[in-house]
């Protein structure tokens, strides 16, 4: 991280600033920071960009995208590209799954899914089954947990999950790995 700029930074970093790497560009499937030296963008998860970084074929999609709209909310309104999207998702599923419910990311999915399941056992009148197991620290046990689920009718019935943790995984971290690099160590 560039020191001079941490001390009047505005970021609250989730981690702190300390030894942060200040990217300044990424091409591919690199990361550059400021003095030039290149890591490799493969930690997976939030960590990483899945489709590569400055591809021009993605960048022009999304030019074109931008041109024509740049938000359209899901509960009120649907779209062609969404409809083609989740066609082609569709496609590559087993046959008895056929719809598709996007989301914005991978803890909205999680808690999508999650919310999927307990609404399945309430409309199956088994609201017995409610336990979810998560691991350590798992960014799923938030307080969206007596939300309706989605699907479910204005005003319908409200879920109330409960997580209960029998055995802890550990935890398991990968940090940034400068290209050329022969160790890396995750705790």
């Amino acid at each position: 991280m560039d020191e001079a700029q941490s001390a009047t930074s505005h970021v609250l970093y989730r981690a702190g600033a300390a030894g942060r790497v200040r990217a300044a560009r990424a091409a591919g499937v690199y990361i550059y920071d400021t003095a030039g030296r290149r890591y490799l963008d493969g930690s997976s998860g939030p960590l990483a960009s899945n489709l590569g970084h400055s591809v021009p074929e993605i960048i022009a999609a999304i030019e074109a995208q931008l041109h024509r709209m740049t938000f359209a909310h899901g509960s009120m309104f649907g779209t062609d590209i969404q409809e083609r999207a989740a066609a082609l998702a569709a496609s590559f599923a087993p046959p008895e799954l056929t719809h598709v419910f996007f989301v914005s990311g991978g803890s909205e999915a999680a808690e999508t899914a999650i919310k999927l399941a307990r609404q399945y056992w309430v409309d199956a009148a088994r609201p017995g089954k409610y336990k979810i197991i998560s691991n350590a620290r798992a960014i799923m046990e938030r307080p969206w947990a007596r939300s309706p689920s989605p699907g479910s009718p204005p005003g319908g019935r409200r879920t109330c999950l409960s997580f209960i943790r029998f055995r802890r995984s550990p935890k398991c971290t990968a940090g940034a790995v400068p290209s050329g690099s022969r160790t890396a160590t995750a705790t």
